[in-house]
């Protein structure tokens, strides 16, 4: 699951909705921003109370940021795999969702493909290459139905395919595990509905044994070792 907030100078996540996010994505946190032309990236928070001072204690609702809470689907759940990742010293970036082909057991499908795949083109085209429809396109391609997000070191963002996010009290949020009164479980009959769409992706979920979202299931929790029938995660309110 995981989810990806990008929050512009002048707002902040309320405590809520930061501590939903935890709860519901609790397999790492991590934020970063940038100051003097450089970026800061801190991560690896598996207690909510360390994010929370560390996050409050730099002060950045001034500035332009990045914040991400991570659900494991590939490598390992350690610093490492956590969100943000520093493309160049130039550029971070945070994902959520399942980038299909990339991950292993030790690491994660956004490690690898910010080693594979971002780093090469920035390096070469440098940051404002995320701005050629070429290269968006390319990157949409690649990730199908999942949500990048990057900051550079000058406070500018960047988010590829925004459209599948939205945006709440001007924040833009990757999926909506971050309001408080969401509810979520494995199985559909213990689960009350605000949609029959995929909390993930926004796919039109199968009513099968289980309320099954189509494309998670096949490049997610198919290769998580899970097996095809397993429920993917749903989105409700209660």
């Amino acid at each position: 699951m995981c989810i990806a907030i990008n929050s512009p100078k002048g707002t902040s996540p309320t405590k809520g909705s930061l501590e939903t996010s935890f709860i519901y994505n609790s397999d790492g946190a991590g934020y970063c921003f940038a100051k003097d032309g450089k970026l800061i990236v801190k991560k690896g928070f598996f207690e909510f109370e360390s994010f929370l001072k560390s996050y409050q204690n730099d002060n950045i609702q001034g500035v332009n940021k990045l914040i991400h809470f991570r659900i494991s689907t590939s490598g390992e759940i350690n610093e490492l795999n956590c969100h943000p990742f520093l493309i160049t010293d130039e550029l971070a970036m945070i994902h959520n969702g399942v980038i299909p082909h990339f991950g292993n057991k030790i690491e994660n499908d956004t490690l690898q493909f910010v080693k594979l795949i971002l780093r090469p083109i920035i390096v070469a085209n440098g940051v404002k290459s995320l701005l050629n429809p070429s290269i968006q396109k390319m990157l949409i391609e690649s990730i199908g139905n999942s949500k990048l997000a990057f900051l550079d070191n000058e406070g500018n963002s960047y988010i590829i395919n925004e459209k599948l996010g939205h945006r709440y009290n001007s924040i833009w949020y990757s999926n909506e595990t971050y309001k408080e009164k969401n509810s979520f479980s494995y199985y559909s009959h213990e689960f009350i509905y605000d949609s029959k769409k995929c909390a993930e992706c926004f796919t039109v979920l199968r009513n099968d044994e289980y309320d099954v979202c189509d494309y998670c299931l096949e490049d997610s929790e198919s290769t998580n070792g899970w097996g095809k029938k397993a429920p993917t995660y749903y989105r409700g309110l209660a």
